[in-house]
């Protein structure tokens, strides 16, 4: 009896190794595809900057390009340590015939940064909204280019605009292949908020669509 006892204890023990094992491989793997997506969505910016021009409808009224100047770009939402990743492996998944990787992320409790040095107001505001979001990213099996980010704050923080409150706001950006590329589609923000203790109660809706994409005269 004490045997059989004991090796059920060992196995117990070596099961847990091993999905302990297999945890942290998932973590590494999870991590170093959003590294790669975020990497690439540097590079595919600096390109599109570089050699691409474009035309941009802001709530659909033709901006120009600096009309997405306030838009939030992949490296900023991604670019800090503020996320835990986990990999959805429950649907095969793919968008535009394209295999993705499906990941969700969530706030983490223990490590959130403070807002760049020298950040103004609206920069620390910004960095507050983003260390409460959580949502989920569609990246690219091939080319690790960053397709769908699907955001949302359930639960926002407390305070902005000093005494204003932000009560939800879900956010969703698209992007299509260009060459070698991925450009930005469509960048949708959907807000509920407050300027001054629940005073002013309004609600925010709004898109950019980014289109006529084409290479700069030389």
């Amino acid at each position: 009896m004490r045997i059989v006892i004991a090796l059920l204890t060992l196995l117990t023990v070596q099961t847990s190794l091993s999905a302990q094992t297999e945890q942290t491989g998932d973590q590494e793997f999870v991590n170093e595809v959003m590294r790669k997506g975020v990497t690439k969505s540097v590079s595919d910016r600096q390109i599109l900057r570089e050699q691409y021009q474009f035309d941009v409808i802001k709530n659909q009224k033709t901006s120009g390009n600096e009309g997405a100047s306030d838009s939030l770009s992949i490296e900023e939402l991604f670019g800090r340590v503020r996320y835990r990743y986990e990999m959805d492996y429950d649907v095969p998944l793919s968008l535009s015939g394209r295999p993705v990787y499906l990941i969700n992320f969530f706030p983490e409790s223990d490590n959130q940064p403070d807002a760049p040095k020298g950040a103004n107001q609206r920069g620390k505001i910004k960095n507050e909204i983003l260390n409460h979001l959580r949502g989920t990213v569609y990246v690219d099996q091939d080319d690790f280019g960053i397709v769908r980010v699907v955001t949302h704050a359930n639960n926002p923080p407390e305070k902005i605009f000093i005494v204003g409150r932000l009560y939800s706001m879900e956010s969703t950006l698209e992007q299509d292949r260009l060459g070698e590329i991925w450009v930005p589609r469509e960048i949708v923000v959907k807000a509920e908020f407050s300027y001054f203790l629940g005073w002013h109660h309004s609600h925010d809706n709004t898109s950019f669509e980014f289109y006529n994409f084409r290479l700069k005269a030389p």
